[in-house]
């Protein structure tokens, strides 16, 4: 009998903030005509103890690596189209909206 995997709460909040935010991008992504982009998410969160308080979520980075379907040459006009794209889904993303002012959610380019 093997034992049971768990996850645990603050890996649900990672999982979903990660998941909210891929999707928000690829949303974008689309609507720019840039679907077909293979889009992964490392979300690194700070977990503090605060008096009386208990631990709290202080941040949680969001790492997205977008892969373009086919190689283009170096485009710095596509770059920035890019980085705007995942900076709007910084914006829009429904479960970072929900947590603001709890935890300082942050994307990395």
């Amino acid at each position: 009998h093997e034992p049971a995997v768990v996850t645990n709460p603050e890996e649900l909040l990672l999982s979903a903030l990660g998941a909210c935010y891929a999707i928000t991008l690829g949303s974008i992504l689309a609507r720019q005509r840039l679907s077909g982009c293979g889009i992964s998410i490392d979300a690194v969160g700070e977990v503090t103890w605060e008096p009386g308080q208990g631990l709290k979520f202080q941040s949680v980075e969001l790492r997205p690596q977008i892969r373009l379907p086919a190689p283009r040459p170096d485009d710095e006009a596509l770059r920035r189209k890019l980085e705007q794209a995942a900076e709007s889904a910084a914006r829009h993303c429904m479960i970072a909206k929900a947590v603001q002012g709890n935890v300082d959610v942050r994307h990395t380019p």
